[in-house]
């Protein structure tokens, strides 16, 4: 599986040295970080900044609303990355965690070939690898429609009813659907989905902010209580890092994960804030 999803240094390396059609993106987003200025300063040759506080739905009461698929396609036109089998690269200014959203969306309307650059661009600036700054032009002619069609897989995602009903089961001890949080749960405590287990999506991660094994990381996942013969539901806050945590899971060979991409917002808005409170 891993082969099909990561990407590494070397092989965009040699890839961008070919004539291979390629695709780069930065997908960086990070609280208190101008991450489009960081893309303009350095980024590798080619990739164009998919700002992400930007394509949403902004008609949604979610900060990150999911769009319709014509939608993202008209955005997919002005960063002139069509759905034609090209491969695409996504990658990350961090350490993993925003670009993994971004991989997730391309993915959900139904982009065939999306691939995460192992390590991101700290590993390709620490092996010296060519950078370039400024803001890569798309070609301003008109995009031919054939190459926007797009459609979503909702079989990827999961809705409130549906984590309303594993929670429940949660709570009832069955041994069936888990939820699992991929934040750090030192720093998340009150924003987290009742009967979650958390495990910090870093302790997967090798100190060059590459991937380890899949086999290493199922260790280390099943070590907090995460059963691999389950089918996994992941969340967060808003749907980032919880897309991470598919990537993981999708990395480990696991098939049967959906995000639950509204996450603690959606979760806070249509169950805690929608129960009424006690009598007195």
């Amino acid at each position: 599986m891993a082969g099909q999803t990561l990407i590494s240094t070397e092989e965009l390396g040699a890839l961008l040295a070919s004539s291979r059609p390629l695709h780069l993106v930065d997908a960086s987003m990070c609280p208190g970080e101008d991450c489009k200025a960081k893309y303009q300063e350095c980024h590798i040759p080619g990739a164009v900044f998919f700002d992400q506080e930007f394509i949403r739905n902004k008609n949604s009461a979610h900060s990150l609303g999911l769009l319709s698929a014509g939608a993202f396609a008209d955005h997919m036109k002005a960063l002139n990355l069509p759905n034609d089998g090209s491969l695409v690269v996504v990658y990350d200014q961090y350490s993993l965690i925003s670009a993994a959203r971004v991989w997730f969306l391309l993915r959900y309307y139904s982009y065939q070939q999306v691939r995460y650059l192992d390590g991101g661009l700290p590993k390709w600036t620490q092996e010296r690898r060519p950078v370039e700054s400024g803001v890569t032009a798309v070609p301003g002619e008109e995009a031919d429609p054939a190459l926007y069609q797009l459609s979503t897989k909702p079989e990827m995602l999961v809705h409130v009813e549906e984590v309303k009903a594993v929670v429940a089961e949660i709570q009832a001890g069955a041994s069936g659907r888990q939820i699992w949080d991929p934040r750090n749960p030192a720093k998340v405590t009150s924003t987290v989905i009742p009967g979650s287990t958390c495990c910090f999506y870093r302790e997967v991660l090798n100190h060059d902010g590459t991937f380890k094994s899949a086999s290493e990381m199922q260790a280390v996942l099943s070590r907090t209580g995460l059963d691999f013969s389950r089918p996994i539901v992941t969340s967060c806050n808003r749907g980032v890092v919880s897309s991470a945590g598919y990537l993981i899971l999708h990395l480990c060979g696991k098939t049967d994960v959906r995000n639950y991409h509204g996450s603690w917002i959606d979760w806070k808005v249509k169950v805690v804030d929608a129960d009424p409170a006690p009598a007195t």
